[in-house]
């Protein structure tokens, strides 16, 4: 008997589909016709279009007398009936009255499309849809409880062929998405010519963003746009995928909340109208944010802004990004619980934001600097520089055959504390022209790189450095006195032959009425597309730790180790529990006992303990006589210079 009522049941149920099938549907022409047709209960109705025949927002419906009517999927008839949407699991944004005509403004009607979300596969297709106020498109949250239907699959939006113009308030959201678990946004355009917006999200965990193209995607940025409530502003697990941010910048603020897992694939950050690529606000948990093969070679001061420390250490992963190593990671160097790694990084070419004006101490913030990436990503200690005199250790221009010589160019020798030999070498350009800088020959084929450290003294005009392709300073932008770096790096095409001399020119156009006078502390040639100077290999060059506090000094390091203690402004190595000078004198230290007639060093003065104790806080620096450190009494001996 129960096998014979299932059948039935199942028969009816086969019965009803069948009917929606195959029944002949009424034909009229668009949903104003609909409304107004005296529609029997169960009667099968199709249309052509929703406004006009045509259109493309037509659809066949089922009249029922349950709903809630929204234009759309419920449709309320004059007659108090109402016509239900039947679909095969995807719906139009033309079946809920989206014109898409770029003129008509379609914020309402796509704002009612949207609340679709979930039961069917949303498709906004074919056109421009004109807004004036926030999209905003509520997810399904996961219905993992006992009182929900167990389902997290994933739920889809499409934008096929089809963009948002947005001409509401300037700098303000244009499109929300909140409350998503496992959700795809595919294709999500805005135009261009929209008033200046961006997109937001909250709430939003296991999706995945694709095919985008917005001028700004932020992260919990304004959510008071949204009525309901919010249970929770986190982001989680979140990736997003071939994707173009026209102009803005990704921004991110975890404040209450907690940001983790956020991975970027194939997305350009174009934020040439931005200071920097990705700006992190909040003190709250971030966790896990990858960026793999993303251009983020486009800023004006820096790739990363870390508004505040975070609570949890954060890893930042860049794999085979395109970046420019004048772009600093961060503008102050300060991570701020944040660590980050590098692997394979590309350099931008030189037709990209590759500034052309790079201040020494800007190159020193460069994105190579806190990278804890396994390869050559980090600022070398040392590199080999193939420039023939590029330490300026000859001093002699016609000797080595290290410059070439012109009569409308001058060169002296000074001294200085920029360079490590201590020559800089000033050249003075009496009217237009080139000289070279000459190096070895190529050791292999491959990339180089070549470039100046240098400081404009005086005059304008144009320096243009070329090494396979040319990059040029107008001196009218430089400030004077500020040391700065003029580099190959980024050209495309300065591939070198193996035995093929190496050697760059430096030229000076477009003279104004003054000489210009330049000193250069340093010429470099290098392999790869990586400006390197400092020339650390040099045998009067040494890397050593500093610091200006002797309490800074570090304890635990082998014997011998050295040390550059910048208040006794000289080097001291490691002994056994204390420090010493060159010549074995221990260094006098704060907050340390000695006995009576120790020797200490401070500076190039040595001196002798007449009275024990444990020393104060005022290092001794008389030359004659006794003095106090605040406690110990010492006599001054004598000074080495």
């Amino acid at each position: 008997m129960a096998d014979l009522i299932s059948k039935a049941i199942g028969k009816k149920n086969k019965d009803d589909i069948n009917i929606l099938s195959t029944t002949k549907a009424t034909q009229l022409n668009t949903l104003a016709d609909l409304k107004s047709y005296d529609a029997k209960l169960g009667e099968v109705i199709s249309t052509k279009g929703y406004y006009s025949v045509g259109d493309k927002g037509h659809g066949k419906y089922v009249i029922v007398n349950t709903g809630t009517a929204d234009e759309g999927y419920i449709v309320a008839l004059n007659n108090g009936l109402k016509a239900k949407l039947i679909h095969s699991g995807v719906i139009y944004a033309r079946q809920y009255g989206v014109k898409l005509d770029d003129a008509t403004d379609d914020t309402v009607r796509l704002n009612a499309f949207f609340k679709m979300f979930g039961q069917a596969k949303l498709v906004v297709n074919d056109g421009i849809a004109v807004t004036s106020a926030p999209l905003i498109v509520k997810g399904k949250w996961r219905e993992d409880t006992a009182v929900t239907l167990h389902n997290n699959s994933i739920r889809k939006l499409t934008f096929d062929n089809a963009t948002i113009r947005y001409n509401g308030v300037a700098d303000k959201c244009a499109v929300m998405l909140w409350n998503h678990y496992n959700s795809v946004i595919d294709g999500l355009a805005i135009d261009r010519t929209s008033v200046k917006c961006y997109v937001d999200m909250t709430m939003m965990w296991h999706n995945e963003l694709r095919n985008f193209d917005i001028p700004q995607l932020c992260m919990n940025k304004d959510t008071s746009i949204i009525t309901e409530t919010i249970s929770t502003k986190s982001l989680q697990t979140n990736k997003f995928s071939r994707g173009y941010i026209s102009g803005g910048n990704l921004r991110m603020d975890s404040t209450g909340t907690w940001i983790n897992s956020m991975h970027f694939y194939d997305v350009d950050f174009d934020a040439d109208q931005s200071d920097y690529v990705v700006e992190i606000y909040g003190n709250s948990t971030y966790q896990n944010i990858t960026f793999n093969k993303c251009d983020l070679s486009y800023a004006a001061k820096s790739i990363f802004f870390i508004n505040e420390t975070v609570a949890n250490s954060c890893s930042i992963k860049l794999d085979s990004c395109y970046l420019d190593s004048s772009i600093p990671y961060t503008e102050d160097s300060q991570w701020k619980g944040f660590r980050l790694v590098v692997n394979g990084g590309i350099e931008a070419s030189s037709n990209s934001s590759t500034k052309d004006l790079l201040y020494t101490k800007d190159f020193m913030k460069s994105y190579r600097m806190g990278s804890y990436g396994a390869n050559a990503d980090t600022m070398p200690s040392m590199n080999m520089n193939l420039s023939k005199n590029g330490d300026l250790f000859c001093t002699v221009p016609t000797a080595g055959s290290w410059i070439a010589t012109d009569p409308n160019i001058t060169y002296s020798f000074k001294t200085g504390d920029s360079s490590i030999t201590g020559n800089i070498l000033t050249a003075t350009f009496l009217n237009n022209a080139t000289t070279y800088f000459y190096g070895v020959n190529a050791p292999i084929t491959g990339a180089y790189t070549a470039g100046l450290r240098l400081k404009l003294v005086s005059g304008t005009g144009k320096l243009q450095l070329g090494f396979g392709s040319y990059r040029d300073v107008d001196l009218s932008q430089v400030a004077v006195g500020e040391e700065f770096v003029i580099t190959s790096g980024g050209f495309g095409n300065n591939i070198k032959n193996a035995g093929t001399a190496l050697s760059f020119s430096f030229t000076l156009l477009n003279k104004g009425t003054d000489n210009v006078v330049v000193e250069i502390s340093e010429m470099f040639i290098v392999a790869g597309l990586q400006a390197r100077f400092m020339l650390p290999l040099h045998p009067n060059a040494q890397v050593l730790r500093r610091s200006g506090v002797a309490t800074l000094r570090p304890i635990n390091v082998p014997l011998g180790t050295p040390f550059y203690d910048e208040t006794l402004n000289k080097q001291i190595l490691r002994a056994s529990g204390y420090w010493v000078d060159g010549n074995g004198i221990p260094v006098w230290t704060p907050s340390k006992y000695y006995a009576l007639d120790s020797k200490v060093v401070t500076g190039n003065n040595y001196y002798q303990c007449t009275a024990s104790g444990t020393t104060g806080t005022t290092m001794p620096t008389h030359t004659t006589g006794t003095a106090t450190d605040g406690t110990v009494t010492w006599t001054f001996v004598k000074s080495i210079i």
